[in-house]
């Protein structure tokens, strides 16, 4: 399958996905969540980064790495709920442009932990016509809001 073949049929799949959506309850992932643990492409990862993921009213999302040096974004952008357990996030690039690929979520909420979990697509750096797909399983933690 060609690759721009295989993207046509993503976004096509989410647009499905969503029309066909139910509407949406309670938004239970807006604010800020810590990672805990997780997986890529069925591996644990040995050192689990430092990170967070802010969700806001807006659709709007910024993940951050805290580092010895300090805080910086790892990543940005909009994101849609198809339902109370799927969600589809469009990234934007470190210039603010939205990259042109968008993936597709499964996530549960329990009390304050978030399993998030789904295929992570990104461009190639080396090849600005691929994209890149990793899986990932992620455990988060609600972060306490401030008054």
């Amino acid at each position: 399958m060609k690759p721009i073949f295989k993207f046509s049929v993503l976004v096509l799949s989410i647009l499905l996905a969503f029309i066909a959506a139910k509407p949406v309850k309670k938004n239970k992932l807006i604010g800020t969540w810590r990672l805990a643990d997780m997986e890529t492409n069925g591996k644990p990862e040995a050192k689990v980064m430092n990170r967070t993921w802010t969700f806001e009213r807006n659709s709007q999302f910024e993940g951050k790495i805290f580092l010895s040096e300090g805080s910086r974004t790892y990543n940005k952008g909009i994101y849609l709920l198809a339902d109370d357990t799927t969600m589809v996030t469009i990234h934007r690039d470190k210039k603010g442009n939205m990259i042109k690929s968008a993936n597709y979520y499964n996530f549960h909420i329990q009390n304050d932990s978030l399993h998030f979990y789904g295929n992570f697509l990104y461009p190639d750096p080396r090849n600005s016509k691929a994209m890149l797909m990793f899986y990932i399983d992620e455990w988060w933690v609600k972060l306490p809001s401030l008054p």
